[in-house]
């Protein structure tokens, strides 16, 4: 799969799409990473996005333009159940934001501090 730089996808032994953030990351940079997952046939796989290290530089409009870009995507395939991995305030608030403009359900799109959360959640069938 095609990666951006600080980005990185793997895809484990279970089917779980994993995506490591390390770095500095625009809005352009977090659709050309979802971009690289459907290009690769991955949207519906179950997806943890390890965002530990991650800084975002989004406003809530980037946001929101990334909640609009994901729910068209939602209309062409589905898009399997997403753990997003915060410790830091900004980045876990960007998630609570997202998850609300999303639109998804709390069991497709979760935030969570600790990747033992995330684990144990998308591991638990909805």
């Amino acid at each position: 799969m095609a990666e951006a730089a600080g980005i990185s996808h793997a895809l484990d032994a279970n089917g779980i799409v994993r995506t490591t953030m390390r770095g500095i990351f625009t809005l352009a940079d977090l659709v050309a990473s979802i971009q690289a997952r459907e290009a690769s046939g991955l949207l519906g796989n179950a997806h943890v996005i390890d965002a530990r290290e991650a800084e975002f530089q989004l406003t809530a409009q980037e946001v929101r333009t990334i909640a609009g870009f994901t729910r068209e995507l939602q209309r062409r395939q589905p898009i399997g159940r997403t753990a997003f991995v915060a410790e830091e305030d900004l980045p876990y608030g960007l998630g609570r934001m997202y998850a609300a403009f999303d639109g998804r359900d709390t069991s497709a799109f979760g935030v969570f501090r600790t990747m033992n959360e995330a684990e144990e959640w998308i591991l638990t069938p909805p």
